[in-house]
């Protein structure tokens, strides 16, 4: 058999295998078993967190042959033969490369005619804000009353561009970025099947990468098996794959910042620069750094224990971890701005030691705005009383 991903190999084959979507997969199934299912429904949410697979098993369980108290068996031919994508009854259509009123009235003459193989007959359109206006409109009519062995089930990460019409004859779930936790767990059993031993902090920046989406998770948990080959998934690899800096370099960095040493500190953005990582990794990484430093902060201004205390001995304060974060976020809005992205680094970390007070308290910027007002505030006649007070001395000497 033909190798395949793990994001496909690993499709859950029954609602109760589905990953961190609790709340919907319990409305569908409740809605199988009662048979109260609506004739149109909406998927909504990021990439990778389960809405054509929830559409899939949607098929699966109104037409299983063995359905077990709303869900699908997985096991009988029905299951299979959708699984497999040859069930004459499921029609998929992905509507980023047929998106034109013709596809769409292609696709309502089949669902004219009754089931073939199955009781249902299920539409499932995905991505479906990539179609025309005028293919919105078409289907308007038989969405809203299709033929009584049809339900249609949409997907798409941009509800914004689907119009209120189509909106409003669905039933809507919006489908939530899976916990951080629940991927950590799934990764870790995963990889334990397949006899890979991954470390725990590999896992942890594996399911920080990935944003929420477990399509995203299992891709990047393959790519690192890959290169580790027959070793272990460590931290140090995973973190070089992904364009993460060690965080040595960024606790040595922070370490500057604090003391208000820049020369130190422009030599350590040059390593981080030699080492490969990604700028805009680099302005992450540090925006959570001072997200923990002020959190760290707060804590202990009321009186409770913070939960990590390596970001205690940092002589860095909550108001100017408030200004750096914003810094780093705003420098990587900014990045793809720059000449290139490691001019963009630079220039981020120098306005850093920008708003780093002195030892008076005040900051390089607001001496600068100081001198400026004192020029000002000197009226003309001021300085022509020192020239001329200028020229008398001169004419004295000789």
């Amino acid at each position: 058999m033909a190798y395949q991903a793990l994001a496909r190999s690993l499709r859950p084959k029954k609602f109760s295998n589905v990953v961190g979507q609790e709340l919907v997969t319990r409305a569908l199934i409740n809605s199988v078993s009662h048979d109260r299912m609506h004739h149109s429904y909406l998927f909504t949410g990021g990439r990778g967190v389960g809405k054509t697979t929830l559409a899939r098993l949607i098929a699966k369980a109104l037409n299983c042959l063995k359905p077990e108290d709303g869900d699908c068996c997985g096991t009988c031919e029905q299951c299979l033969s959708i699984e497999r994508g040859n069930h004459i009854d499921v029609i998929e259509l992905d509507a980023a490369s047929n998106r034109g009123v013709e596809e769409v009235q292609v696709l309502f003459d089949q669902i004219r005619y009754p089931p073939s193989m199955g009781r249902k007959k299920v539409v499932i359109i995905d991505e479906v804000h990539m179609l025309s206006i005028h293919a919105f409109n078409s289907m308007l009519k038989t969405l809203e009353e299709p033929p009584s062995h049809t339900v249609f089930i949409l997907a798409t990460t941009e509800l914004s561009k689907l119009p209120k019409t189509i909106v409003s004859r669905c039933i809507k779930f919006n489908l939530q970025n899976i916990p951080r936790k629940k991927i950590e767990n799934h990764l870790t059993q995963v990889l334990e099947a397949n006899h890979v031993k991954p470390e725990e902090k590999a896992i942890e920046l594996i399911t920080k990468a990935s944003g929420g989406s477990l399509r995203d998770a299992l891709s990047l948990a393959e790519q690192a098996v890959a290169i580790s080959g027959q070793n272990p998934v460590g931290r140090d690899m995973v973190s070089k794959m992904l364009g993460f800096v060690s965080e040595e370099l960024l606790t040595e960095l922070l370490v500057t910042v604090g003391e208000d040493n820049c020369s130190d500190a422009f030599e350590v953005v040059h390593k981080i620069n030699e080492s490969g990582a990604s700028s805009a990794r680099v302005l992450d990484q540090l925006a959570s750094f001072f997200h923990e430093i002020c959190k760290d902060r707060v804590l202990r201004n009321c009186n409770r224990s913070p939960d990590n205390n390596r970001f205690g001995s940092f002589a860095i304060d909550e108001t100017q971890a408030n200004l750096f974060y914003q810094i780093c976020t705003l420098g990587k809005r900014d990045l793809h701005l720059a000449p290139d992205e490691f001019v963009g680094l630079e220039m981020t970390i120098l306005r850093i030691f920008a708003f780093i007070p002195d030892k008076n308290g005040g900051t390089y910027l607001h001496d600068q705005n100081k001198t400026k007002e004192t020029l000002k505030s000197q009226g003309k006649k001021e300085l022509k009383t020192d020239l001329l007070s200028e020229e008398l001395n001169q004419k004295k000497k000789k």
